[in-house]
């Protein structure tokens, strides 16, 4: 029960991030990087929702005793495939995000080049997985990174009041 309301909580802040970052495109100083931003996400974000429903569904079938183990062990082997390109492609979209912030006045500075570089930092340990750290294979290598980066940028935007208004 907590496997899937975990997995139906990482779907909706892969929307919810996804949304975010097509509101970004019109603003910030660079919109080609918050397009970049967006259309690099939209292309990882089915990577892994299809994960979460691989593993949703599978994971469960497999406890019960319902899935052949070579099949299992098949489609997990895809999945961390999967998963490892959300990975590099997500952090890349917090890192192009947080560029394109720079230089934009409604977000203090220290924020974009924070989410900038901790999205680069991301995407490059996680693409050569270095360093291990308790046996991650990134620096962070947790899902829920990805959508909690962009907040140094939020945050800020959201309360100068600069932010568009729906």
């Amino acid at each position: 029960m907590r496997w899937r309301a975990s997995a139906w909580g990482f779907a909706a802040s892969t929307v919810l991030m996804a949304v975010g970052l097509a509101v970004a495109t019109g603003v910030g100083s660079s919109r080609l990087f918050g397009i970049a931003a967006f259309t690099v996400f939209v292309v990882v974000a089915p990577c892994w929702l299809g994960t979460l429903a691989l593993r949703r569904d599978l994971t469960v079938a497999a406890a019960h005793g319902q899935v052949d183990a070579a099949w299992y062990d098949a489609i997990g082997k895809w999945s961390t495939s999967l998963y490892g390109f959300f990975m590099v492609g997500g952090h890349a979209a917090v890192a192009l995000l947080g560029a394109s912030f720079i230089g934009y006045a409604g977000v203090p500075q220290w924020a974009a080049w924070t989410t900038a570089a901790l999205g680069a930092a991301q995407a490059i340990s996680f693409w050569i997985g270095w360093p291990r750290v308790f046996g991650m294979r990134g620096l962070l290598e947790l899902p829920v990174i990805v959508p909690l980066l962009p907040l140094f940028v939020a945050i800020p935007l959201a309360a100068s009041n600069v932010g568009p208004v729906f």
